[in-house]
């Protein structure tokens, strides 16, 4: 399977190291792609680009936040939320369009 992790932090590092272990190719996209140079020629078997590299590339999706943003969205989960949660409307369009099919979703994990 094909995951696309976005983020380049520890947040997002920790979980694409872990599953390129168990086999997963993961391509593992930021704003800033530089950022994860030096940790990518630690992991080799690990491909990086922008966001929409790795959403393009993932049949599975990881957006990896630090601390509670997520939570905190749905937590306001009202018209003052609709900023915060659009992009990921954005972000789950990609594959439908790319492959003219709707039957992936998002799932939040908080921790």
């Amino acid at each position: 399977m094909k995951i696309g992790v976005l983020g380049s932090g520890t947040v997002a590092q920790t979980p694409a190291a872990g599953l390129e272990k168990h086999g997963y190719e993961i391509k593992m996209g930021s704003r800033s792609p530089e950022k994860l140079a030096e940790w990518a020629s630690q992991n080799p078997k690990v491909s990086t680009g922008t966001f929409a590299d790795a959403a393009i590339f993932g049949e599975l999706l990881i957006l990896t936040v630090k601390g509670n943003a997520a939570a905190e969205a749905l937590r306001l989960a009202g018209a003052e939320a609709a900023r915060a949660i659009e992009p990921l409307c954005m972000l789950w369009c990609i594959p439908g369009f790319l492959h003219n099919q709707w039957t992936h979703a998002f799932k939040l994990l908080i921790q």
